[in-house]
């Protein structure tokens, strides 16, 4: 996405997520997003423990 290019991550201890559609294509292996694995990272967890973003190849993470 172009507008991530342009934002900088300097100085953020945790990757930046943003929201999108689970049937794009990741451009490193060809898979869809939402058959990426989620972060269970217990810094990305929801109100109810569970792991909402998933980790694309980049080391991105997406809310589908």
């Amino acid at each position: 996405m172009p507008w991530l290019d342009s934002m900088s991550r300097e100085g953020a201890n945790d990757p930046m997520w943003y929201r999108t559609n689970g049937t794009r294509t990741c451009s490193k292996c060809g898979k869809r997003y939402g058959e990426h694995p989620l972060a269970r990272e217990k810094k990305h967890l929801g109100w109810n423990n569970e792991p909402f973003l998933n980790r694309l190849c980049s080391g991105d993470l997406v809310k589908l």
